[in-house]
């Protein structure tokens, strides 16, 4: 993620002279309510998942910037074709399950 940063912000960064397995990240947003559930997902890819926010937890505004988030999903691969097949997944899928407070 460091080096996607970097260069989305226009700063080289040295390539590694080693084969790198295809892999993405995502961020999983905050929604308003109270988590009633989390959701791991369903791939084929080998994945690490790092929350940051607990069954029962009540989260009063939705993200706002970056910093802001349910959890970070880290995926790798050794075929290209699983890990898109896994990204198109992950587009569609909902981290957390809430209900909303009255």
């Amino acid at each position: 993620m460091d080096w996607d940063f970097k260069l989305q912000s226009g700063i080289d960064i040295p390539l590694p002279s080693y084969a790198i397995r295809p892999a993405f990240w995502a961020f999983f947003p905050l929604l308003t309510g109270k988590i009633v559930d989390l959701n791991t997902p369903q791939i084929k890819s080998e994945y690490l998942i790092q929350w940051s926010v607990t069954k029962g937890q009540v989260i009063c505004n939705n993200a706002t910037n970056i910093v802001d988030k349910a959890a970070v999903l880290r995926v790798f691969a050794d075929s290209y074709k699983t890990l898109v097949e896994d990204f198109d997944y992950i587009a569609q899928f909902q981290a957390m399950e809430v209900i909303h407070a009255n």
